[in-house]
């Protein structure tokens, strides 16, 4: 099973939805390179490591001269797609060792808290499932919007995950009413891990809401009422200050 990434689409967004659309996928492939998804042996983190072999046939100094940057370019895909099951909160499956240097051990068979989710939780994992497939088709945010303009009403960081908004991520989250700017990987996140330490938005709350496109109908929008005062003044993601309104966008 693999995915092939094309460049009409955001490389981060087609890479997330190849995960939920296979979790228990190993291999993908990305620009037509076939790479695996691996566990790390002494941590939680994910590793993507290169299966096709790189280009020969080359001759001289040619050869080294563009096998040198072949290997620094799919050094860096390497490290993206990493860095995306980062974001996405996509971790190994395992438990600590308890020795003194309190390593993590993987299951020897491949596995992520995605997979693990959708063994454990079919139905759960099936509407959280939905809502990644309508997200997927959220058209991104209208190009002429100034999203991180000073006089924007739109601030710049997601108060789920504190990653910064741009007109790819950005989408609204309609819940009771209340309007709130967030970034898609920050609803994949808490469908995923429903983390209250990471964010009081939680899983039941983004399935029980609607998610639209950023337009220039809903952009200056002031919808901050009462509920949305006191269900975000707790909140502390990553990159927001506790209590801090000033970070937290809404329209």
């Amino acid at each position: 099973m693999t995915l092939v990434v094309t460049p009409s689409y955001s490389k981060i967004h087609d890479f997330a939805h190849f995960n939920w659309e296979q979790p228990s996928a190993e291999c993908f492939i990305e620009s037509g390179k076939k790479y695996q998804i691996r566990n790390c042996a002494r941590s939680s983190e994910l590793y993507v490591e290169r299966l096709s072999p790189y280009s020969s046939g080359l001759r001289g100094l040619f050869e080294c001269f563009c096998s040198f940057f072949l290997a620094k370019i799919n050094s860096r895909n390497r490290d993206e797609l990493g860095d995306i099951l980062r974001g996405e909160g996509i971790r190994a499956v395992g438990k600590a060792s308890g020795n003194i240097f309190g390593r993590f051990q993987v299951n020897t068979k491949y596995r992520t808290n995605l997979h693990q989710f959708s063994m454990e939780k079919p139905k759960l994992f099936k509407q959280a499932k939905q809502q990644v497939d309508i997200l997927r088709q959220v058209p991104k945010a209208e190009s002429r919007l100034d999203i991180n303009s000073s006089d924007s009403p739109i601030q710049h960081r997601c108060p789920i995950s504190g990653y910064i908004l741009n007109h790819t991520n950005a989408v609204v989250l309609e819940h009771n009413g209340q309007s709130l700017v967030v970034s898609r990987q920050g609803i994949r996140y808490q469908l995923l891990n429903d983390d209250p330490k990471f964010s009081k938005i939680s899983r039941q709350m983004i399935l029980d809401s609607q998610i639209k496109a950023l337009t220039s109908e809903n952009y200056n929008l002031s919808n901050f009422g009462e509920w949305l005062v006191g269900f975000l003044s707790s909140c502390s993601p990553l990159g927001v200050s506790k209590g801090k309104l000033a970070d937290i966008v809404v329209v």
